[in-house]
């Protein structure tokens, strides 16, 4: 049996709910791609927004990377070397 025969002479009343609903069903998909980009839009400025220095007087939570504190420890240990006199013994 296919749907057309069971519609049968009904076919008017079943076109009539199928377009009441199906515009019911475009402003429902409306609403909610409106949403979906809404939420996409202020979910990429919350992640672009850089982070805020902490007020003065409280401690860093940021930390450093390992190449800046590679690179700032030998400038150091030089720098200790050349303030202290050679001694010839």
């Amino acid at each position: 049996m296919s749907l057309g025969y069971l519609a049968g002479s009904h076919i008017g009343t079943i076109y009539h709910y199928i377009t009441q609903y199906s515009t019911y069903l475009l402003i429902a998909l409306a609403v909610l791609l409106a949403g979906f980009i809404a939420w996409r839009v202020l979910r990429r400025k919350r992640r672009a927004t850089p982070t805020r220095e902490p007020a003065t007087g409280q401690p860093s939570t940021r930390r450093h990377s390992a190449s800046n504190a590679a690179s700032k420890e030998p400038a150091s240990s030089q720098s200790a070397e050349a303030k202290q006199p050679h001694r010839d013994s």
